[in-house]
């Protein structure tokens, strides 16, 4: 056990006394683990984020939208689609039994896509702002179980009686200057005054991209005023029993190719889609980029390991007639080969644990700066504890080679060496 210790001792001094050496040596380490800690920490906290997001959703929520990818993207050639419209939201309200009231949206403009005559450019006095205008049905707060901040939501009276109203995100008063008491109040949408009449909270993004949720919410007959035409629809509705959740998906999409006037070997013209798909693909996505991450990491490590081996090799040469003098005092060739392959094992533990702290680093300042949305970054344990233990196999595998030609060496010979 004496030796054993004396061994370590003497590892542990040949490192201090190269250090910059040492921490050179170990770099390619440090690189590859602190990428493997920072992209793992963003993706964790990436993914429990829209974990989050979908739990508040819950599983029995329910969005169908057009199928995009059938007029882009099928076989290379775009295909006609029929658009979802005020037919196929009647449809599904009267002939679908365990399902909610059908919320219906239609997007009116983006925030990055102001549209014809500027309808997503938003003024109020002197202050205009880009931002997505959502026309909306009056049950919406209710199917994301929403409390307004203040005033009210759309109702089917606005739509009816065709008035000049909308609901603002709380996030729109800072940005255009708006009274704290908003309601009342007059912006310019496109080239049309519309009374705020109520306030929504949250700040407008879609998160898990299940809710319809918008910065500006207005009637559909304003939007058709605005665009001068009847804009395609998206329906959202909850699921009222979990347990026929497929049962329903399957009545609604019968429901709606029938509407539609789908034939029997055509693509649908819509997309059914739920949380659980949503979290699905979401975890999908982790995955593919965890197995792209490995092989990255993998090819990083190797080269480090390269690194190891050469610098060990060289201090081999540069000791020669230390290690004579230590088999000529009686080291066995075993205590010589482990004196190696522990100096191995420390470079790589010290890499591991540099790397491991540069990627906890990393990754919050990557979700700071680049992913506000995410609360966090969250480094699992699992990842931290595998990316030492794999970097310290490397390194002692490294070390292997090293070690036996230290172990190898003539006493004769290495004492005579210069």
């Amino acid at each position: 056990m004496i030796w054993l210790i004396e061994i370590l001792r003497q590892a542990v001094t040949q490192i201090r006394v190269y250090a910059l050496r040492s921490v050179l040596t170990s770099l390619g380490i440090v690189v590859a683990v602190s990428a493997v800690i920072a992209v793992s920490g963003v993706l964790s906290g990436l993914e429990e984020t829209v974990n989050r997001e979908l739990k508040k959703l819950g599983t029995e929520n329910v969005m169908v939208k057009p199928n995009s990818y059938k007029a882009f993207s099928f076989m290379g050639l775009g295909l006609p689609t029929a658009p979802l419209t005020r037919r196929e939201w009647s449809a599904l309200n009267q002939h679908i039994d365990g399902i909610s009231t059908v919320v219906a949206t239609s997007e009116v403009s983006s925030r990055y896509d102001i549209g014809t005559d500027g309808i997503g450019q938003v003024r109020f006095g002197a202050n205009a702002v880009n931002l997505s205008v959502l026309a909306a049905s009056d049950q919406l707060p209710l199917l994301y179980k929403q409390v307004l901040s203040d005033g009210r939501f759309l109702a089917q009276s606005d739509e009816d009686g065709h008035l000049r109203v909308c609901v603002i995100s709380s996030h729109v008063i800072k940005l255009l200057g708006l009274p704290e008491s908003a309601i009342g109040q007059k912006i310019q949408v496109g080239n049309l005054m519309l009374s705020i009449v109520g306030v929504m909270p949250g700040n407008g993004d879609t998160h898990g991209a299940i809710q319809q949720i918008g910065d500006v919410y207005i009637p559909f007959s304003i939007a058709e005023e605005l665009t001068k035409q009847v804009n395609e629809l998206k329906f959202g509705f909850r699921v009222l029993e979990p347990e026929k959740h497929d049962l329903v998906l399957r009545n609604v999409s019968q429901t709606l190719r029938q509407s539609l006037g789908t034939s029997p070997n055509d693509v649908d013209d819509f997309v059914i889609e739920d949380a659980e798909q949503l979290r699905a693909a979401n975890d999908e996505m982790v995955k593919l980029l965890s197995i792209v991450l490995v092989l990255l990491v993998s090819i990083s490590l190797f080269v480090g390991g390269i690194g190891v081996m050469n610098v060990l090799l060289v201090s081999v040469f540069e000791r020669t007639r230390e290690i004579g003098i230590l088999l000529a005092l009686g080291a066995t060739r075993n205590q010589i080969r482990l004196q190696f392959l522990i100096e191995a094992g420390i470079l790589s533990l010290f890499g591991a644990f540099l790397g491991v702290n540069i990627g906890w680093i990393l990754s919050h300042v990557i979700v700071y700066l680049a992913l506000p949305r995410v609360e966090s970054a969250v480094v699992p344990l699992w990842t931290v504890l595998s990316a030492i233990g794999v970097t310290i196999c490397v390194g002692v595998l490294a070390g292997i080679f090293p070690a036996i030609r230290a172990a190898n060496l003539d006493p004769i010979e290495a004492l005579a060496a210069e």
